[in-house]
This record gives C-alpha cells, sequence and structure tokens, in this order.
C-alpha cells in the first residue's frame, strides 16, 4: 500500500511540473526575430558590438548547430544592450559551491546514498532496477523519492534526458532516458544520440559566452541573460498538448518554453557566471509561476521573463521601461507573487 501511495505522489508532481505555468496572456507572444529591432532603435554608435565570421570553420557539427541556433539570438541580445542605462545595480556575485543545497537539508544517511547513487548513475546514462525488498522495504520508497525530488531541485541538468518510473507489476524503480525535449512517452534507446542532443544544449551556452561582449558588469550580464533567453525563446501556449517539462534545452534549442523554462535558463545562465540568482516557484492571480531574484548591493529584485517577453522587448529600456525586470519587494507584493505557495 505505501509504495502504491508514494508512486501516486511522485505521480502527482509529474503531471503537476507538466501542467504548470499557465500564467502567459496571448498578447505577450514575442515576434519573430527579425521583427524584434528597428533602425530607429539601434544606436549610430552602440557601446557593445559582436561579431560574426561568415567564414567561422567549427570543430565538429555539433558546435556547427549550435552557433546557428543561437547567434541570432546573441544578436539581438548584444544589440539590446544597447538599450540599457550605462549603470545599473551592483549585482552580487556567488560561490555556488557554499551555497546551501537541498541534499544539505536531507533527512538522513540513507536519503543522502540514494541521492548519490542516482546523480553517478543517472550522470552516465546506466540502467540500474531497484526492488524494494531488497533495499529496505517499504521505507525504501520514501527515502528514494525525497532523495529524487532533492537532486532534481539541485542539478536540474541530469534530468534534461532522464527520469525515474515505477514498475507497476513488481514495484520496482528504474530509470528511462530520452531525447532531450522528449519526455518519458517517447523513451530513447539509442544513448550516444541522446549525449550528441544534449552536447549542442552545451555548446549553445557555451557560445552564449564566447560571444558575450567583453568587460560587461554583473548588472550588464543579467541583462545581457535576460535578453538572449527571451530572444531565444517564445511562450508556448501549446505547452498542454507537449510532454516535455520545459528544460533550459527548450527554451534555448527548440526555441519554446513556459514560466519555468524561462527561469531555469535564465538562473543556469547566471549561476555558469557566477552571478547571485534564485529559481524561484510559487502562485500569481492567474496560476502557477515561476520567476528569478538576484541579490545586489542595493538589496533584492526579481526578475519574470515570462511577462517581460512581450513585443516590446527591445523598446523596454531604451524606453525607460524595466517592467518585470528588477522588482523591487513592494512591486511583487502588488502583483501578488507568493513564493512557495501552493494552495
Amino acid at each position: 500500500m505505501l509504495k502504491k501511495i508514494f508512486a501516486a505522489m511522485f505521480s502527482v508532481l509529474l503531471i503537476f511540473s507538466l501542467c504548470s505555468c499557465d500564467v502567459q496572456l496571448e498578447e505577450n507572444n514575442p515576434p519573430e526575430q527579425e521583427d524584434i529591432f528597428t533602425s530607429e532603435e539601434i544606436l549610430e554608435e552602440p557601446r557593445f558590438t559582436v561579431i560574426f565570421d561568415k567564414n567561422e570553420t567549427f570543430p565538429d557539427e555539433i558546435s556547427k548547430r549550435a552557433a546557428e541556433i543561437i547567434d541570432p539570438s546573441i544578436e539581438i541580445a548584444v544589440k539590446m544592450l544597447n538599450t540599457i542605462p550605462e549603470y545599473g545595480y551592483n549585482v552580487l556575485e556567488c560561490d555556488y559551491s557554499e551555497r546551501r543545497t537541498e541534499k544539505d537539508n536531507l533527512p538522513d544517511k540513507t536519503a543522502v546514498y540514494w541521492y548519490d547513487f542516482i546523480y553517478e548513475k543517472m550522470s552516465n546514462l546506466e540502467d540500474f532496477r531497484l526492488y524494494p525488498e531488497e533495499n529496505g522495504g517499504e521505507e525504501f520508497y520514501l527515502s528514494f523519492y525525497t532523495a529524487e525530488s532533492a537532486l532534481m531541485t539541485d542539478h536540474r541538468e541530469i534530468f534534461l534526458c532522464g527520469a525515474t518510473w515505477m514498475d507497476e507489476e513488481d514495484g520496482s524503480i528504474c530509470p528511462i532516458y530520452f531525447m532531450p525535449g522528449e519526455w518519458l512517452d517517447n523513451p530513447c534507446s539509442d544513448k550516444d544520440a541522446i549525449k550528441n542532443e544534449a552536447a549542442v544544449y552545451d555548446r549553445i551556452v557555451e557560445r552564449i559566452f564566447e560571444k558575450m561582449p567583453v568587460g560587461l558588469d554583473n548588472y550588464q550580464k543579467v541583462c545581457y541573460f535576460a535578453f538572449v533567453t527571451v530572444a531565444a525563446a517564445e511562450y508556448d501556449h501549446s505547452y498542454e498538448d507537449h510532454a516535455s517539462v520545459y528544460t533550459p534545452y527548450d527554451t534555448l534549442v527548440l526555441g519554446k518554453t513556459v514560466c519555468r523554462g524561462y527561469a531555469m535558463t535564465f538562473y543556469e545562465l547566471c549561476r555558469r557566471a557566477g552571478i547571485s540568482c534564485w529559481y524561484c516557484e510559487g502562485m500569481v492571480p492567474s496560476g502557477f509561476h515561476a520567476w528569478n531574484k538576484i541579490n545586489t548591493a542595493e538589496g533584492t529584485f526579481w526578475i519574470d521573463l515570462t511577462s517581460y517577453d512581450s513585443e516590446n522587448i527591445a523598446g523596454n529600456y531604451n524606453e525607460g521601461d524595466t517592467d518585470y525586470l528588477f522588482m523591487t519587494e513592494e512591486e511583487i507584493d502588488e502583483r501578488e507573487y507568493r513564493e512557495g505557495v501552493f494552495e
């Protein structure tokens, strides 16, 4: 009975992830990339530029494909940097290795053991099958799913192409691997193909940093990461018809996402840059939502890229409009953002 309860709980967690983020308004569909800028919005002598070599050679096809996908968005993001104020907030840095993780909050050594076990196996796309009678009986499920839930928060990247699932016939737990951008209903046995597709995402992130203008301060980096994220993707209003959980892969490679995809992508870029950023989930008046917050010397500010990704993203800063970027505590209270509240 206990294993059925935990299986049901985990299924609800998966369904909740798949059915979340129904907050984007229809009028906030982002335009096609070529329509984002008009000539009047581009400065005659821009502060920030990026150069792409038409004759650039790449070490492999994965790198070439990554550049073809993300370069147009990088170009837009750099142009948008020229609309921001010359001076901004003093965004703080962060040593993420010193930040407390969900692993640190696990209740006992057994849960820590399963955390490390899942991390090692699924990072390498290895197969395994665990039977409760061989691992502590019915209590095994509680420890395992507690560990996996913590791991999903600390290391979202390993769930880019994998998840665990319970076999209802014998109660065993095993991993299911799939192509990035897919989900449990479309498993894939070609692990080399999975790794190659995951590598496209890694190369895209590397390209974002490679082409980032030299000498940006942390405030400018935050803007760059926000701009490249919204330029790379559009909100997918048909998400109910898809089985994806909308990872950063969906955002940067497939160009479609929902709120949690925007927020996870921005968080990952900031994390890799050592910028103090947080991924937030909770409620807004229209339902479940995801967003970010950043730490600055002037205090904490909140960023909601889902709502910021509007038809006027190129002109927002140019007109002094930072709506949904760098929101104050007073502004998020007025808009009724409630982090971690699922009533």
